[in-house]
């Protein structure tokens, strides 16, 4: 698995969204793996969003989001910059579909227990 390393070594303005992009084809490697499965798209972000945020369970996807959080550490990225980059592009899957009306507040609540 190959992640891009950070473009400067400190923090900059843009050093999040760096991360997103560093960390997008490998995530999304995992998604279609997932789909590939047999899972539907819309299935796949919620399970995805749901292992982005208990990373540390025993299932199988939280298992491979933990592999890439940890390749992305290797490539230089901090292990909480790409815990979030992780999260944050498993929320934006997930809210590209159609899901359940409240499911901005339920991504919004999730959010807020991180900070």
């Amino acid at each position: 698995m190959t992640i891009r390393a950070p473009k400067y070594p400190g923090g900059h303005d843009d050093r999040e969204i760096d991360g997103q992009e560093a960390l997008e084809p490998a995530f999304l490697t995992i998604v279609d793996d997932l789909e590939n499965t047999g899972c539907a798209a819309e299935e796949a972000a919620e399970a995805v969003l749901q292992a982005s945020f208990s990373m540390d369970d025993d299932s199988l996807l939280a298992e491979r989001l933990r592999s890439l959080a940890a390749w992305a550490v290797h490539a230089g990225w901090y292990d909480a910059e790409a815990r979030s980059a992780i999260r944050q592009l498993a929320t934006h899957r997930a809210i590209s579909f159609k899901v359940p009306e409240d499911a901005e507040q339920r991504v919004s609540a999730l959010l807020k227990t991180l900070h």
